[in-house]
Formats: C-alpha cells, structure tokens, sequence
C-alpha cells in the first residue's frame, strides 16, 4: 500500500483526481487485487469522458502483494457508464499474462505491448 499510495501521489499531477485516488486505495485495502504475472491493476469504475484511462508505474525494486512479486503497477480507469469493463480486462490480462515488465519503460512501450 506504501508503493501504491506513493506512485497515486505522482499520478495525481498527471492527472488522477482525489476521488479516484481514493477508490483506488479503498478496493486495494479490501482485498481487491488483480495481478497479472509480475503486474499489479489496481482498477476502478469512474465518470470519466474516455471508455478508459491507464496509467503505468514502473517499480524500482520488485515489492510482494502477499504470495507475488510485483514489478510494476497499471492503473486502470474505466468510464462508469460503459458496458465493456469485462472485455477490457480479458484484453489486458491475454496482453499481459506473459510479459517481461522490464520491457516497458516508457508509454510508448506500453502502448505497443497492448496492440
């Protein structure tokens, strides 16, 4: 939760408001992880005007989320209104399951990792 709390605080000069900061930490305290391999996705609904926002934390050192290791964090946003909120994380998780995290560096490589 320290990693996650510290990385949302950066986040939030890139845009991530006080609101979504809070859900996030609130489903993440529940219990409410999703790991993907080496990558935690942290994950929300919200009233945003996209279908999805994503934001990418790369770790300096891997941190453990009770039995894995997490290399990197990719927070996801989705649009509250937006019926597709299953099929984006079927997306993800098929684009992600087997990824080397130390590849992505920056958004570009993201970006080219999920198309």
């Amino acid at each position: 939760m320290d990693t996650l709390s510290d990385g949302l605080e950066v986040l939030k000069r890139n845009g991530l408001t006080n609101k979504q900061i809070d859900a996030i930490k609130r489903r993440e305290e529940a219990g409410n992880q999703l790991i993907i391999g080496e990558l935690s996705v942290p994950h929300i609904q919200a009233e945003i005007a996209k279908p999805f926002k994503l934001f990418y934390l790369k770790l300096d050192k891997k941190v453990a989320v009770y039995t894995s290791k997490v290399a990197g964090i990719l927070i996801v946003i989705v649009n509250g209104s937006s019926n597709e909120y299953t099929q984006l994380f079927s997306y993800l998780y098929d684009h992600l399951k087997d990824i080397d995290l130390k590849i992505i560096n920056s958004k570009e490589d993201l970006l080219q990792v999920l198309l």
